[in-house]
């Protein structure tokens, strides 16, 4: 079953075009966060909404090839996106504060916790995204085809 956590973040403040940014590590995860991405902007309080595919890699010599790969999963998923590789060795943490701090909504994945790390787990989160806009955490089965 694929789960989905809503963490409301702060306030909504309209400042123009809205943007929401989708942190992209996979398949697994990203074809559902795609498609909900997607759908909200059907919604005319999120029409017009710009959307990221955002991917960090840890290596300079991925880069090309990672735009390439989302790139042409954004052409086949026929996803109005732009697409931006960071390249850096930073704690993730630090790397989504600096990119998202001014979306209007972000879409990470996340793996459900074994039992009995539920807590920590939550800590990490709440760390992360505290303060932040509202963030849609999404864990799928993976059975989305972003090509159909």
């Amino acid at each position: 079953m694929s789960v989905v956590v809503i963490q409301e973040g702060r306030e909504f403040q309209p400042h123009g075009r809205k943007r929401i940014d989708i942190w992209w590590r996979g398949m697994k995860n990203g074809g559902l966060m795609v498609i909900l991405a997607h759908l909200m902007t059907r919604n005319w309080e999120w029409a017009n909404t710009e959307i990221r595919l955002l991917r960090l890699i840890e290596n300079e010599a991925g880069r090309d090839s990672t735009k390439q790969d989302l790139e042409q999963l954004r052409i086949e998923a026929r996803l109005e996106a732009s697409v931006t590789v960071i390249v850096s060795d930073r704690p993730f943490p630090e790397i989504f504060r600096s990119h998202s701090h001014d979306a209007d909504c972000i879409f990470m994945g996340f793996e459900v916790p074994p039992l009995g790390r539920e807590a920590s787990w939550y800590q990490q989160y709440q760390n992360m995204i505290l303060e932040k806009p509202a963030t849609i955490l999404v864990s799928s089965v993976g059975d989305e085809d972003l090509t159909a």
